[in-house]
């Protein structure tokens, strides 16, 4: 029933980040879009890492994503 979920991480002296769970109904089932942003200020290490943050943390997101499917999958269809 819901489209969207949103909410903060909070990592410290790193900052908050805000996380975005989209979902959009498909023909075949549920896209799944999982997003995060954040303001890392003018903090320079900050803004260093966050060019690399994709490819830092993209792993964990994709496995995570590919873990909700399995879940979803094993659920009865409603």
């Amino acid at each position: 029933p819901y489209a969207r979920i949103e909410s903060d991480v909070d990592f410290g002296d790193m900052g908050i980040s805000h996380c975005v769970w989209s979902f959009e109904p498909q023909p075949s089932g549920v896209k799944v879009t999982w997003t995060m942003s954040g303001d890392v200020g003018y903090k320079l290490p900050a803004r260093y890492f966050n060019l690399f943050m994709d490819r830092l943390i993209g792993p964990d997101f994709e496995q995570g994503l590919n873990n909700l499917k399995a879940l979803a999958e094993l659920s009865p269809v409603a």
